[in-house]
């Protein structure tokens, strides 16, 4: 989601949940006119990823950044099931009748660096 040449990303950790050696943190970016959510997945020992690192980001959803205020619920969240299987909910946009306000996914890979990812409820992928 950080576009190419972009200088007014900011990006802040929502959640990080833990299982054995493994982490996934729930990331806010607001990048000029758009803003989203992401999760990252990593050994706790490789620290978490940064720019250029996309890779360990399983999971992308993007909205226009009017379209959401401060303090508003945080419609992603990471929790565990087992050693590499995580479980990845989110309330995002499934239909163009869906509220405009709601986050569009952009990626939801099934697995990332041999974790299993499982989505709840399933996602619609929409073009970036």
């Amino acid at each position: 989601m950080v576009l190419s040449g972009c200088t007014t990303c900011h990006e802040v950790k929502v959640s990080t949940s833990s299982y054995g050696e493994w982490n996934a943190d729930v990331r806010h970016r607001v990048c000029g006119s758009y803003s989203g959510y992401a999760v990252a997945v990593y050994k706790e020992s490789e620290g978490p990823p940064g720019n250029g690192e996309g890779e360990k980001e399983p999971f992308q959803a993007m909205y226009k950044t009017g379209d959401y205020s401060e303090g508003q619920a945080v419609p992603v969240s990471a929790e565990w099931e087992a050693d590499k299987h995580l479980v990845i909910h989110h309330d995002t946009r499934t239909s163009v009748d869906d509220h405009m306000s709601k986050p569009m996914v952009i990626k939801a890979d099934a697995e990332c660096q041999d974790v299993l990812i499982e989505y709840d409820p399933k996602p619609v992928i929409w073009e970036k």
